[in-house]
């Protein structure tokens, strides 16, 4: 039983990996503009190192919160692009709802998300 629970309890996002779906889901859904990690590293460069960006990143992927697919980016290179995972499962409105209390508890500490 501790096992598994310790397995289930492994599913839910921390603080770290909430304020990364939270960015992810504003660049996705709010302004609707591609991102990428090094752009995800910069626009949260005051919040954590990029080395752990990428193991949240790799945490979420794992878990099916995130796909990537490659595209253009703002200068019009190819890049690997961050997505909510839609597809097959109710993400967005998860995510939305992080989104919204991420930017709740910012306002509170006046951190800019």
């Amino acid at each position: 039983k501790e096992i598994r629970y310790h397995w289930i309890a492994s599913l839910e996002p921390g603080p770290e990996e909430r304020i990364v779906i939270a960015k992810i889901y504003e660049y996705n859904f709010v302004k609707k503009e591609p991102l990428w990690f090094s752009k995800l590293a910069k626009l949260l460069e005051n919040d954590m190192h990029p080395e752990k960006l990428l193991k949240i990143l790799v945490w979420l992927q794992d878990r099916g919160y995130i796909t990537h697919e490659y595209g253009e980016t703002e200068k019009g290179r190819a890049g690997r692009l961050i997505f909510i995972d839609t597809f097959e499962t109710p993400w967005k409105d998860w995510a939305r709802k992080i989104y919204e209390e991420v930017r709740v508890e910012s306002r509170k500490r006046r951190i800019k998300l």
